[in-house]
Order: structure tokens, then sequence, then C-alpha cells
């Protein structure tokens, strides 16, 4: 479907974009208006042959003129009355246009929105950064230059083949000679614009990948900083500029060849007109005149189709890339599903699951079976790269098992609709996300109804109500981008809030307190304190001091479960349990629970 699409024309790829029979009304009123003001314009130049007809064949003095003596003012005056009539068209059909482009980019927005927010995680994961960029923001930043352009390239090619008609009625002897030169135009257009249209294309994907690579200068921004390679950073974007260079070089010269080759055989045509004129022998200077300023009015429609037609041919790169970006198919999204999971279940279970990342194609999790029953605390423990964040992805169904099942009181995870399942549960990440907004705004990020009131109470249960309230504006203080103004204890308290407020069945722990200091981790060890026995919790644990009193460990090695049981049984058997305990040797055995 991508490379059909990226093989039709640009109109064809617009109305690709318009699917909609909203856009029927201002198509079919653009046109009404822009016909009109064209038949006013080819009208208006007829009324002018017509007085330079009476004009030539009365050829007062000046002193002569006056209302009886000049009947070629009549004709003239109406000329200049149509002129007025075809101002009013255009003014009209741009204003209709302008008001269907408006309504066009705001849904072609809306509509590159929704199609990235339908795709699976797996899917938007394997995605270019720079590219979803690119096509998010396309609409507002490429359709308002595109659209003022296609309404001059439509305006004027109406304006040409209704002046055309006149033409050929005025004289068909010199309306052939015109075609002959706009011939030679249109195979001059087809050769540039073919180049121009090549050129766009892989300017657009070099620009994708430097787009990408800045976003990744943007991302690491601390580390660079840290490691004070700015040096190399900026070598390497400027290498990134240097690759694009040629391209957009090479792309601005075949638009300057498209446009201004227009322009010069324009100029040129009435030349060739006057010969024409002048070899013919039997065409009058009236009628010679009237036809140059039919042609003068061609001439001037040419730049404008050119300059038009050029920056259409240049953007038809990207708009390819964005009328394929509806086109991509998610292999990894599943059919929708009506059942909502409404009940808190009594238990989840993975059932001999097999799991294998589609990025990687390295199976992390083999034949691995584990339960969590209601209001108990899991802990999940094992080396680093055993696949114990694979466990959480799969509970969260942020992938679905190569093999076996996910299942919710004994029935599978897939048969319930995703966003009812995903309700359930409660995440703390070891480095907490958030943005760019206010305290209040990122702790209600889902449950955006929740007054302020809510949080408050949710906030003083938990014991952060102060720390809040010391800053400037309390709730409503932003925290910066990734939440910079805060630190990060601060940052994973907001987290832990934010987890709270939804309610979940079950809340996963991973490894939140991993780069806290002594104070704030100790904080968070009470606060789920609080929560056992009231909640699901599973807690992912590289520091086995934190889940000495968890209800059931699991302990993962190359995928699968390799031990079970709780603290007391574990350490008492040779496993990998016991080494790990031992191997850690801390003098701070504080668990989350005591």
């Amino acid at each position: 479907m991508r490379d059909k699409i990226r093989s039709t024309g640009f109109f064809r790829q617009l109305a690709y974009c318009m699917q909609k029979r909203i856009y029927w009304p201002f198509c079919l009123a653009f046109f009404t208006c822009t016909l009109f003001a064209a038949f006013c314009e080819g009208m208006s130049f007829q009324y002018v042959y017509k007085a330079m007809e009476l004009f030539e064949s009365e050829a007062p003095s000046f002193g002569q003129w006056n209302g009886a003596k000049a009947p070629f003012l009549y004709p003239l005056f109406t000329s200049i009355l149509l002129q007025v009539f075809r101002a009013i068209g255009v003014f009209s059909s741009a204003y209709i246009f302008a008001k269907m482009a408006a309504r066009l980019q705001s849904n072609q927005h809306k509509k590159a929105l929704s199609q990235f927010f339908s795709f699976s995680f797996p899917f938007a994961a394997r995605k270019n950064t720079g590219e979803i960029l690119e096509m998010l923001s396309f609409p507002s930043r490429s359709f308002p230059q595109l659209f003022i352009h296609m309404h001059a390239l439509i305006n004027a090619a109406v304006f040409f083949l209704v002046l055309l008609g006149f033409m050929l009625q005025v004289s068909p002897f010199l309306t052939a000679v015109t075609l002959v030169d706009f011939s030679l135009i249109a195979v001059l257009y087809r050769f540039v614009s073919k180049k121009t249209g090549k050129k766009s294309h892989e300017y657009s994907q070099t620009s994708a990948f430097m787009d990408a690579s800045f976003a990744g200068h943007v991302h690491t921004l601390r580390l660079m900083h840290i490691w004070g390679n700015e040096r190399s950073f900026r070598e390497k974007a400027y290498r990134d500029i240097d690759a694009l260079y040629p391209k957009l070089k090479s792309v601005n010269i075949w638009n300057a060849c498209l446009m201004y080759s227009f322009e010069l055989i324009g100029m040129l045509h009435v030349g060739v007109l006057v010969l024409a004129a002048s070899i013919h022998g039997t065409i009058s200077f009236a009628l010679l005149a009237a036809f140059i300023g039919l042609s003068y009015r061609f001439a001037q429609k040419l730049p404008i189709i050119a300059q038009s037609l050029a920056l259409i041919v240049s953007s038809s790169g990207s708009l390819q890339r964005f009328a394929a970006f509806f086109s991509d198919k998610d292999p990894y999204k599943q059919k929708a599903k009506d059942n909502k999971l409404l009940e808190p279940p009594q238990s989840f279970r993975l059932d001999r699951v097999r799991f294998t990342y589609p990025e990687t194609k390295k199976e992390v999790l083999s034949n691995l079976s584990m339960s969590f029953v209601q209001n108990s605390f899991t802990a999940i423990v094992g080396k680093s790269g055993a696949g114990k964040s694979s466990i959480f992805d799969l509970l969260l169904r942020l992938y679905e098992p190569s093999s076996g099942k996910v299942l919710a009181d004994h029935i599978e995870s897939s048969s319930y609709q995703l966003s009812s399942w995903k309700k359930r549960f409660g995440v703390v990440s070891q480095q907490p996300i958030l943005f760019d907004g206010t305290i209040k705004e990122n702790i209600c990020f889902e449950e955006t109804q929740a007054t302020i009131f809510d949080v408050q109470t949710l906030c003083k249960d938990l014991g952060i109500d102060a720390m809040i309230q010391k800053f400037p504006l309390g709730y409503h203080t932003r925290v910066g981008e990734k939440g910079s103004v805060l630190s990060g204890g601060e940052k994973q308290k907001i987290a832990i809030a934010r987890a709270l407020l939804k309610k979940p069945d079950i809340l996963l722990l991973d490894e939140p307190t991993s780069s806290l200091d002594p104070l704030s981790e100790e904080w968070i060890q009470r606060a789920f304190l609080q929560l056992k026995g009231s909640i699901t919790m599973v807690a992912i644990a590289h520091k086995l001091s934190t889940i000495t009193h968890a209800d059931r460990i699991y302990v993962v090695d190359g995928g699968t479960v390799v031990q079970q049981g709780t603290h007391e049984e574990l350490v008492m058997k040779e496993g990998m349990y016991q080494t790990l305990w031992y191997s850690q040797n801390r003098a701070d055995k504080t668990p989350y629970f005591s």
C-alpha cells in the first residue's frame, strides 16, 4: 500500500487525505467562484477588444471625445466593471479555500495523532523518532504554505483554461501558436518536475534521519554535559548537516529551474505572437493588441503556476510519507474486545509463558509460570537481563506472549478490552516519568476528573502534602520538563501518588528506591508498609533486604523461574537466592515491610 501511494501524483495523494464528504461543498463553492472570476476575466478582455475595434474605426482626436462621439467607452467601462466582479470572485474563492484548508489541516492533525495513538506499543517503539515527529508536525508545519500555493495553482489553471476558450474565439491562428509554445513548456515541466520530485524525496528522507539524530542529542543533553563532549556531538551534527547540504542544494537548483524557465518562456511567447502576426499579415492591430493582452495575462499566470508547482513538487516527498503514515499496518495490534474487566480479580497468573521481543528476536522468557494472589506482596528477583521487566511488560499487555497465557481468574487477558485491563494496574518505575505541567496535573495524569481535594487528601495520607506546600504555588507549581525542578525523591513521591490515585487492583513496583537517598528510600518503604495487605503488590528488586517480608519470592534466571518461596525458606537453601543474599553483604537490611 505504501508503494502504491508513493507512485501516485500530488492531487491523488491530497484526495487520499480528503476522504470526507464535508469538503465537497467547499470544493463546489470554490470552483464556482473561481470559474465566475475567470469568466469575468475573459469577458473583460473581449469587451476591451470591442472597444479597441471601435476606437480604431472612429479614431477621434482627444478634443472630440464625449459621450455621443466615443462609443468605445461603453465596452471599456463594461470591461472595468467585469474586472470588479472578477476581483470579488477571486476574493470569495480565496476565502472559501482558506476555510476548507483550515478545517482540513485541523482534521489531518487530529487524524495523525489518532493514528499514532492507535499504534500498539511494540509497533510505535520500533519507529524512528524523527519520522514520528515529522508526521505529527507535518499538518501545522507544511499545510499552510502548501494550501496557499495550491489555491494559486488551481486559480491560475482555471483562468488559463477559460482564457484559452476566449482566445480561440478571438483568433484560432494565434491560439495555435500559443498551444505550440505551451506544449514545449509541458515537456520542460515533465522533465524538470520529475527530477525535482526525486531530489525532494531524497532530501525528505535524509532530513528525517537528521531530525532523529538531533532529537537524540536533546535527549542525551545531561549525559553530554557530564562527559564534556559537546565538541564531538557538535561535529557529528555538522557532519549530518553537511550530508544534507548537497541534497538541499540540488532541490533548490531544480526548483529554480522549474520556476524561472516558465517565466522566461512566457516572455518569449509574447515576442513569438508579434512575429507570427506579422507573418500572417491579416491580423488587425486591435486583434493583436487584445490577444497580446490575453497572452500577457497568460505570462502573468505562468510564474504563479511555476512557483506553485515547484513548491508542491518539492513537498511531494513529505506528502507521500504523510499519506503512507496512514497506511502503516500494525502487526501487533489486537482486535478490539467488548468484554471489560469490571471486578477486581482474585489472582493474576502467567502460565507457561514464552516471550521474544520483536526488535531483537531473542527469547527472554521461557516456559515461565507464576501467580499473584489478591492483597499479597510478591517479589521478583534475579540478575540483570533475567527477564524481570519483561514480566511487567506482559502483565501490562505492552506486549503479548509468544506462547502461553496471561490470566486473570483463569480468563485470558486477551479476552478483555485493553483499556479496562490497564486500568487495573498502577506502576511505580525506577525512573519516574513526569511531564512539563503542574504537580496536580502530574498526579492526575490518568484520573483527570479528580479534584484538588481528592489529590490533597491522598497526599496527606501519604505524608507528602507538607513537601508540596513548601513550593511557592503548592500543587500548582510547574515541575519543568521531565520534572527538572524536583529532586529524585520528590519525583518518586509524586509518581507514587499518581499510581495510587487511580486505586489500582495491582501495584507494580519496578525498583522504585534503587536510585534514591536513604531518607527518601526509608519514606517509600514506610509508605508501602502501610499498603501491605490492602492491595496486590508485585516488586522487582535488586536489594534483597527490601523484600524479606514478601509473601512469595520468585527467583528468575534465563527467563524462567528457578526458585520460589519466602525469604526464610530461600535463604536456607543452596541456590541463586542464597548466593545473591550473601554476596550483597549489606549492613543496612531495612526491609520495605517490617
